[in-house]
């Protein structure tokens, strides 16, 4: 009875954390914070821009994979 060399181990199910998804929770949480709390109006537009940001990623991502 012999042991095979290289044992495959199952894969995860916990999703993988791309950079597209990160901005997009940073862009959130930024939006969130900004409307909440008026002494970081700021916050707001750097939410804004970051959202922006990652849809434009997103459908850089989308026409890539379509082309």
């Amino acid at each position: 009875m012999s042991t095979p060399r290289h044992s495959r181990r199952p894969r995860s199910t916990i999703p993988v954390w791309d950079s597209q998804s990160i901005l997009l929770i940073v862009a959130v949480v930024l939006i969130l914070l900004g409307v909440f709390v008026e002494a970081a109006k700021f916050l707001l537009w750097i939410g804004l821009v970051i959202l922006l940001v990652a849809i434009i990623a997103w459908l850089m991502r989308v026409v890539k994979r379509n082309a």
